[in-house]
Protein backbone atom coordinates (compact mmCIF):
# COMPACT_ATOMS: atom_id res chain seq x y z
CA UNK A 1 0.00 0.00 0.00
CA UNK A 2 1.33 3.62 -0.92
CA UNK A 3 1.24 6.03 1.54
CA UNK A 4 1.74 9.11 -0.29
CA UNK A 5 1.37 9.29 -4.35
CA UNK A 6 4.34 11.46 -4.48
CA UNK A 7 6.71 8.91 -3.49
CA UNK A 8 6.58 7.91 -7.06
CA UNK A 9 8.24 8.75 -10.08
CA UNK A 10 6.04 11.44 -11.93
CA UNK A 11 5.61 9.03 -14.96
CA UNK A 12 4.54 6.32 -12.36
CA UNK A 13 2.33 9.08 -10.42
CA UNK A 14 0.66 10.46 -13.85
CA UNK A 15 -0.48 6.13 -14.52
CA UNK A 16 -2.19 5.57 -10.75
CA UNK A 17 -3.34 8.70 -10.72
CA UNK A 18 -5.51 8.02 -14.75
CA UNK A 19 -6.41 4.32 -13.42
CA UNK A 20 -7.67 6.12 -9.46
CA UNK A 21 -9.58 8.81 -11.24
CA UNK A 22 -11.25 5.73 -13.76
CA UNK A 23 -12.35 3.76 -11.30
CA UNK A 24 -13.48 6.52 -8.56
CA UNK A 25 -14.99 9.55 -9.90
CA UNK A 26 -13.69 12.49 -7.54
CA UNK A 27 -14.96 16.14 -7.51
CA UNK A 28 -11.96 18.35 -7.37
CA UNK A 29 -12.33 21.70 -4.94
CA UNK A 30 -10.63 24.56 -5.93
CA UNK A 31 -12.28 27.09 -3.35
CA UNK A 32 -13.90 26.63 -0.45
CA UNK A 33 -16.96 28.97 -0.06
CA UNK A 34 -18.01 28.76 3.34
CA UNK A 35 -17.27 25.75 6.15
CA UNK A 36 -19.17 25.16 9.34
CA UNK A 37 -18.88 23.01 12.47
CA UNK A 38 -21.56 21.61 14.03
CA UNK A 39 -20.44 19.11 16.52
CA UNK A 40 -19.39 16.65 14.63
CA UNK A 41 -20.39 17.29 11.01
CA UNK A 42 -19.11 19.81 8.70
CA UNK A 43 -20.90 21.91 6.43
CA UNK A 44 -19.11 22.68 2.95
CA UNK A 45 -20.17 24.98 0.12
CA UNK A 46 -17.85 25.08 -2.45
CA UNK A 47 -16.53 25.71 -6.14
CA UNK A 48 -15.25 22.64 -8.42
CA UNK A 49 -14.68 21.18 -11.36
CA UNK A 50 -17.58 20.01 -11.37
CA UNK A 51 -19.65 23.21 -9.97
CA UNK A 52 -20.74 24.60 -7.14
CA UNK A 53 -21.59 21.96 -4.55
CA UNK A 54 -22.90 21.50 -1.65
CA UNK A 55 -22.01 18.78 0.83
CA UNK A 56 -21.93 17.46 4.74
CA UNK A 57 -19.33 15.47 6.01
CA UNK A 58 -19.11 13.26 9.41
CA UNK A 59 -15.97 14.75 11.13
CA UNK A 60 -13.84 10.67 11.42
CA UNK A 61 -10.63 9.33 9.59
CA UNK A 62 -13.04 7.83 7.73
CA UNK A 63 -14.42 10.56 5.74
CA UNK A 64 -11.86 12.99 5.90
CA UNK A 65 -7.93 11.66 4.67
CA UNK A 66 -5.09 13.07 4.61
CA UNK A 67 -3.00 11.38 1.72
CA UNK A 68 0.10 13.31 2.10
CA UNK A 69 1.19 16.74 4.13
CA UNK A 70 -1.20 19.08 1.20
CA UNK A 71 -3.84 16.49 -0.02
CA UNK A 72 -7.06 15.75 1.61
CA UNK A 73 -9.65 13.56 0.22
CA UNK A 74 -13.53 14.04 1.28
CA UNK A 75 -15.62 11.57 1.47
CA UNK A 76 -19.61 13.13 1.80
CA UNK A 77 -22.79 11.40 3.35
CA UNK A 78 -23.90 9.85 0.33
CA UNK A 79 -20.65 8.33 -0.48
CA UNK A 80 -19.37 11.04 -2.85
CA UNK A 81 -15.62 11.58 -3.15
CA UNK A 82 -14.13 15.06 -2.91
CA UNK A 83 -10.48 16.05 -3.29
CA UNK A 84 -7.98 19.04 -2.66
CA UNK A 85 -4.80 18.07 -4.42
CA UNK A 86 -2.76 20.40 -2.54
CA UNK A 87 -3.88 22.81 0.06
CA UNK A 88 -1.40 25.57 -0.38
CA UNK A 89 -2.59 26.34 -4.23
CA UNK A 90 -6.38 27.38 -2.93
CA UNK A 91 -6.90 30.89 -2.23
CA UNK A 92 -6.01 32.35 1.39
CA UNK A 93 -9.09 32.42 2.31
CA UNK A 94 -9.88 29.15 1.35
CA UNK A 95 -6.97 27.84 3.00
CA UNK A 96 -7.82 28.87 6.21
CA UNK A 97 -11.09 27.42 6.97
CA UNK A 98 -9.34 24.50 6.22
CA UNK A 99 -7.01 25.10 8.67
CA UNK A 100 -9.18 26.33 11.32
CA UNK A 101 -11.62 23.14 10.59
CA UNK A 102 -9.42 20.44 10.35
CA UNK A 103 -6.13 21.00 11.30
Amino acid sequence: MMRDLSDLAPEDRLLVEGELGMRYITSVIHRVITLRREGGTLYWETETDHGLREFVVLSSDQNIRWLGERSLLLIDVDGNRLSVPDISELDRASARMLADNLI
